[in-house]
């Protein structure tokens, strides 16, 4: 039990380590962009990075994905409580339709699709499309803040302003996911990486050459922004996407999303005068795709597991370490900007927090694992999920909504009842 509990630390802050640097490498690159490379268009930059998740959809039976071999502790589990599954059938898929389908693998986990013709909406997955609207909305708005943010602030001072997300994950985590109030550890760590970041950002470097941005206070407005809209992102994704195997399926459908929001967007911003539309030289467009791919849809991807996989309160709070980072890519790798020795303290004080919350994180996760739970309130829920991704039952449950209160009904139901809650003529 603390075995797994310890694996799947370790795993989570080893996948933030890969973040933190493809996070800091990413807005060096965007950076120069936009200087050097003389490519200034955030908004088209942005809508193509977040498009390219799509690539998720392509490789979604390579990364982080079951073998299909069953447990079988787990099937006996199943038998003895008798919810043993029937056999799959074909999916039959809505007539009348073209429907282009995602998301499927051996007819289990996710499933999503997307109407191209006569189609009444856009995208659906299992989730309630109520609850999936936010989160789409707050991921795309973190993505173009803190693009646009690098056009006026440094990295580090950027990474440094970035880095509040934990403050805003905090309050969300307290509203939306019901984590305790007064606890001494994470408000602890939450106001070490406040001081540390009031540090680092209120003693603003000095500029080394003329590529060196000049920052002002939209930068820090907008870069702030970014990171409310992240701390609101990451709680919705913890609350509504539980497994970190539908991570790269949720993420794939807002590649789909960011594409039909983005062109008339891009549109918009041309018509109006804000960014006027312009094809980059095959180098832009080289760095942009290599940024995006590596900078934007794995980076966003192995966030995204980490957070799940720890919590949205410690990916917050280790995503802090880019500020020492990105102080040494902004002032040896770079040379753009000298800073203070007083840096080092601010530092110091966000990595002592990124060690105190991810212990905090460790002891609950131990607690949650030593709680006892019935073979027969485990099997329901292993059949329920079964059910709600299997493909025997795709056309049945397009068009319910699930809601957060389906789990704890589905255990009060016999196997029977599930079964014929999901049966159509049983809603007729």
């Amino acid at each position: 039990m603390a075995t797994s509990v310890t694996r799947r630390t370790l795993l989570g802050l080893a996948v933030m380590a890969v973040v933190v640097i493809t996070f800091v490498a990413s807005g060096a690159v965007i950076q120069l962009i936009f200087t050097s490379g003389d490519y200034d268009k955030p908004v088209a930059l942005t809508v193509y990075s977040l498009t390219l998740s799509v690539l998720l959809l392509a490789c979604r039976n390579y990364i982080h994905m079951p073998d299909g071999q069953e447990n079988p502790a787990e099937t006996s589990l199943l038998v003895e409580s008798g919810t043993a599954l029937p056999a799959e059938k074909e999916p039959t898929w809505p007539k009348r339709k073209l429907v282009w389908a995602l998301g499927i693998r051996n007819g289990k986990y996710l499933v999503g699709y997307l109407v191209m013709f006569g189609g009444a909406r856009l995208m659906s997955v299992y989730f309630p499309e109520t609850e999936v609207r936010p989160a789409r909305a707050m991921w795309f708005a973190s993505q173009l803040t803190y693009n646009i943010s690098l056009k006026y602030t440094s990295v580090a001072t950027n990474s440094s302003l970035s880095s509040c997300s934990s403050v805003f994950t905090f309050i969300f985590s307290i509203v939306l996911l019901r984590y305790p109030l007064c606890r001494a550890a994470p408000i602890s760590a939450v106001l070490m990486c406040v001081l540390g970041v009031l540090i680092t950002a209120l003693n603003r470097p000095s500029p080394k050459t003329d590529l060196a941005v000049q920052e002002n206070i939209l930068g820090d407005c907008l870069a702030l922004g970014s990171a409310c809209c992240y701390g609101l992102f990451t709680c919705c994704l913890k609350l509504w996407v539980p497994d970190e195997r539908m991570v790269a399926y949720v993420f794939g459908m807002f590649g789909v999303v960011a594409f039909a929001l983005g062109v008339p967007l891009l549109a918009l911003c041309h018509f109006m005068g804000l960014e006027a539309l312009a094809l980059p030289s095959w180098g832009q467009f080289g760095a942009m795709t290599a940024n995006a791919v590596l900078g934007s849809v794995a980076s966003d991807y192995l966030l995204s597991v980490a957070v799940i996989l720890l919590s949205p309160l410690s990916a917050a709070v280790g995503l802090s370490l880019t500020i020492p980072l990105s102080l040494v890519v902004d002032s040896t790798i770079l040379g753009l900007h000298s800073f203070k020795g007083v840096y080092m303290l601010g530092s110091a004080l966000v990595f002592g927090a990124v060690v105190l919350i991810s212990w905090d994180t460790y002891n609950i996760d131990l607690e949650k694992e030593a709680e006892v739970v019935s073979p027969q309130a485990r099997g329901q829920e292993e059949l329920l999920f079964n059910l709600m991704t299997s493909t025997s039952a795709v056309e049945n449950w397009l068009s319910l909504d699930f809601d957060k209160n389906t789990r704890k009904e589905a255990q009060e139901l016999s196997p029977e009842q599930v079964e014929d809650r999901l049966n159509p003529e049983h809603r007729m």
